[in-house]
């Protein structure tokens, strides 16, 4: 009686974990919901959060560490490929940022962020006409994404269609960014 331990009323018992469903959610809030509290997610989390305070503070190197941690090519959301991508970039590894860009882009063909991010880096290594088709890949996929319309604006600027990247941007502004 004395070492017996005690326990909670029945009103504060915690409810059944919810059976494992075929359609969880890929997302965290998702996951969590669901109750998968495994420590990979939870890592996956923190890692991003990471990854993404080291590109924001100019510091790509954090962001690859931060990354390195819980890096798989099975990852199934465009953030840590971005991140990975971006930091690679910033860094002038051009020749991995491109590598780690094709392999996120084949795993995820729709991401409007990757192929946005892969316009950019083609962009920077005077690649236009592979720009503009990521570009172009993009606006189809997502045509009422601006920052995309934006970038074609940007790719015809450069190739010298001054009237062109006019309308591109105008276009642009009359959107509702989501």
């Amino acid at each position: 009686p004395g070492d017996a331990i005690p326990t909670a009323p029945e009103s504060h018992t915690r409810a059944p974990m919810p059976a494992f469903r075929q359609d969880a959610p890929i997302s965290l809030a998702g996951r969590l919901e669901l109750g998968d509290t495994t420590p990979e997610t939870t890592d996956l989390a923190m890692a991003l959060e990471s990854a993404t305070r080291g590109l924001l503070s100019g510091r790509p190197d954090h962001t690859l560490s931060a990354l390195d941690r819980i890096w798989s090519d099975r990852l199934a959301t465009d953030s840590p490929w971005f991140l990975r991508g971006a930091a690679l970039e910033l860094l002038g590894r051009s020749i991995d940022a491109e590598s780690v860009l094709r392999s996120a882009i084949e795993r995820l063909p729709r991401s409007a962020a990757l192929l946005y991010l892969l316009g950019v880096h083609t962009a920077n290594r005077a690649q236009l006409n592979a720009a503009k088709i990521a570009s172009d890949h993009a606006v189809a996929l997502h045509p009422n994404e601006p920052l995309l319309w934006l970038q074609r604006a940007a790719l015809a600027f450069r190739g010298g269609q001054i009237e062109s990247a006019a309308a591109l941007a105008a276009h642009a502004g009359t959107m509702n960014p989501g």
